[in-house]
């Protein structure tokens, strides 16, 4: 005798997850997603579900974004769908995961539910950076020299006033050796 398992039925899985590098507290990002029927059953209707996560496993501590409704969906058939989704406005800066959930609820019964689940990072608030300065090839001990620099906000929201601060280094690496000026 000669046992072989198949899975009968659908499996609706999320395939395509993309959502901006960035976003700020409080803004409107698109979320773009592909839910795509790998079973061998014709799919009832369902809905995706987007959550912010602070890390990538979903968990009931994930904040609900916003639901896209996705259509019955025969064997191999893919429903695509962009969602605007409103970041937090308590959201803190650093990054986190956007997940989204196909069959939110598990109100289709699928033979595999374990495929489910999808994220992608977005880095949320400020990020500041110099992307040049400038300062004189030489310089006297004791003497004054001027140094230019630009700072540039890369981040999704909006940066607090900050300083840039200078120092003397005797290599092209910052450490504690360096003397501040």
């Amino acid at each position: 005798m000669r046992y072989a398992s198949i899975r009968i039925g659908p499996d609706l899985a999320v395939v395509t997850l993309t959502v901006p590098a960035v976003a700020g507290p409080g803004s409107t990002i698109n979320v773009s997603e592909t839910i795509k029927n790998q079973g061998a059953g014709h799919s009832a209707a369902s809905s995706t579900r987007f959550y912010l996560s602070g890390n990538l496993t979903f968990d009931a501590a994930d904040e609900s974004l916003g639901t896209r409704s996705v259509g019955a969906l025969a064997p191999g058939d893919s429903s695509v769908g962009t969602i605007a989704v409103t970041i937090p406005t308590n959201a803190s800066s650093g990054t986190f995961y956007v997940i989204a959930v196909a069959d939110d609820g598990n109100a289709v019964p699928e033979s595999n539910e374990t495929n489910n689940n999808r994220s992608t990072s977005v880095r949320i608030g400020a990020d500041l950076y110099v992307p040049g300065s400038s300062s004189p090839s030489r310089g006297a001990s004791g003497g004054t020299i001027t140094v230019t620099d630009t700072t540039k906000n890369i981040g999704g929201g909006a940066a607090e006033a900050s300083t840039t601060a200078f120092y003397l280094s005797t290599n092209t690496t910052f450490d504690a050796g360096d003397t501040r000026f």
